[in-house]
Parts: structure tokens; C-alpha cells; sequence
């Protein structure tokens, strides 16, 4: 007899994970992510050692176009997508999707629904939960029988993928799974505090395949796939500080000093440089993080414009 809830889970066994991005180290010496406008593949405890050898004999080094296969129809089965929250060594915290969020009890263990409202939720405020995408697919051409995952916090690369997966779909009467697509790393250009900023972010490439391509590979029956499930307790970690415990203030990835969020707040308070100067040393020689110098100079702008108000806009 099978075993209800156990007998019937199917998944697809999964050879890697692909990344965006390489472990670099600031001033301070602290590991952080960097991004990098190229896929990358490493051995380490996700993807083994003959798996990137594979890998790397196929695509190279540093290559910007994977060629791959989505093994189901589900979009829910191979691109899970939801904001996660991570606990240090204690695995998934909470998944919500924006409305609901299911959160473990850390004392507990139960698990209780809660609103997810990620405008609101201080979690999301200090960066320690985020919308991740967990894409799953197969890359055809490099030996071996099961998935590659790639797991993004990007918005640009989560809508790119969502809206090319769609529209694909579409075109070829709602068949995706099995058919050749092309994945790319493509630079595109956002503003980041008022400052244009060029990022790289995933896509599917439109330029590979051919509409007449696209409809002939769909007319193509597909072996019946085994549907891979998801791990989300598993921690993407490029995407998340090494140490996100509430209590602990998140390491910076670089100095204070030149960023432009910081430098907008000091123009707005009209601070000479001298002064600038000062409160940028005193806050280096504290240790504390950027976010702390970035309260405290929003609080200090609250202060001038309660006293603009107070004196009918004149401030002494």
C-alpha cells in the first residue's frame, strides 16, 4: 500500500546550483557577494566537483547564454517565488507572498499565519527577508539527468523571466516545458537613489528562437517528467548577510563615505564640509553600519523641519 503524503511526492533530482555572483572581501576584510555579469558555477556543498567540470567544459569560464529546458508546465514547480526569511543555522524562518506569510515559532516550532505586508514588516526593512525566485531547469547540453538551480532576489531578472515565460507560452498554444530556450545575462540600466546605475539581469533571449522555431518544437511530444520540488528551506545564500540574527547589525559591503544616499541627506541639512567630515569619522571609529549614520541623519532632518514649521519657516 502506498504511503499517503509520502508515496506520491515526486521530485527531479538536482545536479547544481548556477549563481550570479562571486564571494569577494571588503576593507574590513568581511566576505560579502558581489555581482558579476556572467554565470557562474562552483564546486561546493550544492553542486559537486565533476558537475562543474561539465559545466565548464560545455559553457566556459564566464559565460552569458545557457541553453535550457523548463521541465513542467507548473510554473510553480520549477519557479518557486516568495519572500523568505532565514534564521542563523535554523533553516526557514517564514515564507509569505506579499498578503500572507506562514512564520515557524523559533521556540516552538508551530507554525502560524500572519498578515505579509513587506511596505510594513521590519524584517524586510533590514534586509533580512526578501523576494527571492528559485529557477529551476535543464540544461540539455551538459551531461547529466535532473535540474540546475538559480536563485534570485533581483526584480528586474524575476519579471524579465515571469513576462518571457508567459508570453512564450502563448505563442505556442500553453505548451513551455521542453522546449530549447536560450537563458542570458543582459545589462540594464536602473536608478538607484536618483543616480542611474547599470545592473545585470537575467532573461530569456527572444533572438535565439525563431516563432516558426518556437511551434514546431511544440507540436514535439515530451517524455513525462518526474516534477521537481522545490527546496525551500535551503538558504540562497548569495542572497543573504552571513549573520542575520535581529540583534546583530548587518555588515556593509562598502564604506559610507562617497555614497549618495548619505551625501543627499548631509546636502539637505546643509552641513559644511568640515562638519560632514566629523560625523563621518565619528561614526567609522564607532563601528557602526551605514544604516545607523542614515537614521540618525534622517532624524536630524525631521528636527530641522519641525523647527522650520515651529518658527513659520525660519530657522536660526
Amino acid at each position: 500500500m502506498p504511503i499517503k503524503g509520502i508515496s506520491d511526492v515526486r521530485r527531479l533530482p538536482r545536479i547544481g546550483k548556477i549563481r550570479l555572483g562571486i564571494k569577494t572581501k571588503n576593507a574590513k576584510g568581511v566576505e560579502y557577494p558581489k555581482a558579476v555579469d556572467y554565470f557562474v558555477c562552483n564546486p561546493d556543498q550544492s553542486t559537486p566537483e565533476h558537475a562543474a567540470k561539465a559545466f565548464h567544459k560545455v559553457y566556459g569560464d564566464k559565460p552569458r547564454k545557457l541553453d535550457i529546458m523548463i521541465p513542467s508546465e507548473n510554473k510553480d514547480e520549477y519557479f518557486a517565488q516568495w519572500f523568505l526569511r532565514y534564521g542563523s543555522g535554523s533553516g526557514l524562518l517564514c515564507k509569505g507572498n506579499g498578503e500572507k506569510a506562514v512564520e515557524v515559532d523559533k521556540e516552538t516550532g508551530e507554525m502560524h499565519e500572519h498578515e505579509c505586508d513587506p511596505e510594513t514588516c521590519p524584517w524586510v526593512q533590514k534586509n533580512h527577508c526578501k523576494a527571492v525566485g528559485k529557477f529551476q531547469f535543464m540544461l540539455y547540453k551538459v551531461p547529466g539527468l535532473g535540474v540546475w538551480q538559480i536563485d534570485t532576489g533581483s526584480f528586474n531578472s524575476i519579471v524579465n523571466l515571469n513576462s518571457a515565460i508567459d508570453f512564450t507560452s502563448k505563442l505556442t498554444g500553453g505548451r513551455i516545458a521542453g522546449l530549447p530556450l536560450q537563458l542570458i545575462v543582459i545589462p540594464k540600466e536602473v536608478q538607484v537613489e536618483g543616480k542611474k546605475k547599470v545592473v545585470y539581469v537575467m532573461d530569456l533571449n527572444t533572438e535565439f528562437a525563431s516563432l516558426g522555431n518556437l511551434i514546431e518544437a511544440a507540436q514535439k511530444p515530451m517524455q513525462e517528467l518526474l516534477l521537481p520540488a522545490i527546496d525551500l528551506d535551503e538558504k540562497p545564500d548569495e542572497l543573504y548577510p552571513e549573520t542575520i540574527d535581529a540583534e546583530v547589525e548587518e555588515v556593509e559591503d562598502e564604506g559610507i563615505e562617497g555614497d549618495p544616499g548619505i551625501t543627499k541627506r548631509f546636502d539637505e541639512l546643509g552641513f559644511p564640509p568640515a562638519k560632514r567630515k566629523a560625523v563621518l569619522d565619528k561614526f567609522t571609529q564607532s563601528g557602526k553600519g551605514k544604516q545607523t549614520l542614515i537614521d540618525w541623519l534622517d532624524g536630524e532632518i525631521d528636527k530641522q523641519n519641525t523647527a522650520t514649521d515651529l518658527l513659520g519657516g525660519q530657522v536660526s
